[in-house]
């Protein structure tokens, strides 16, 4: 091949291999690049809170005194103390008897929302059931079957005539002056999301008998 040719043809691959290299790049910057997705669960146990699991209920009957406790709440204690779910608004009774409770409500101003937002007549057995455990902890234990049989409620409804959720909730408890303080309120079961304060822990209970 003489010369001139050879240096030619030398040229000509040497503009290709630019021009091939210069679409590469090219490419490259125009065509988005893709990362590999994190491990699902990788993610989840360096982001995600850990799981806490509610101790079960103690058989032990509670050492909270026996008794006849009141709390009234009205919408603007709620709004004062932050509560924001107006259901909570209400005159509540606690009955506590022989290992036993039995928490009434009645209405203040508002038939449709106060004492949970269920109970059209004004006045109603919100909740019975057991209490448990030593002081300074007392749990009550929801027994949606004793609710039904005092008012007619429908249990495991999710309607406005609903005994309400299963479970039931652990609270603190201190004397006061003139009854008791509660805090701490924790749910279990179906009352697990409700918020800790509440128409219980808002304000000291009176003892009335």
């Amino acid at each position: 091949m003489p010369r001139q040719w050879r240096h030619g043809a030398l040229v000509v691959i040497a503009l290709f291999v630019v021009a091939s290299l210069a679409a590469g790049c090219a490419n490259a910057e125009s065509t988005p690049q893709t990362q590999r997705p994190h491990s699902a669960a990788k993610s989840s146990s360096s982001s995600a809170a850990p799981r806490v699991s509610s101790p079960a209920p103690p058989k032990q009957i509670s050492d909270f005194p026996d008794g006849i406790y009141r709390t009234q709440l009205k919408a603007e204690d709620l709004q004062r103390y932050g509560i924001y779910d107006p259901t909570n608004a209400g005159i509540w009774t606690l009955t506590v008897e022989n290992g036993g409770y039995r928490l009434d409500c009645r209405a203040i101003s508002d038939l449709t929302v106060d004492c949970g937002n269920s109970h059209p007549n004004g006045l109603a057995t919100v909740e019975m059931g057991d209490v448990r455990g030593a002081s300074p902890t007392v749990w009550f234990l929801f027994d949606s079957a004793q609710v039904a049989e005092v008012n007619g409620c429908t249990r495991y409804s999710q309607a406005s005539n609903g005994c309400g959720p299963e479970g039931g909730y652990h609270v603190k408890w201190t004397t006061a002056p003139d009854g008791v303080v509660f805090s701490h309120w924790v749910g279990f079961g179906q009352w697990a999301t409700l918020p800790g304060l509440n128409n219980w822990t808002a304000q000291p209970w009176t003892r009335i008998s």
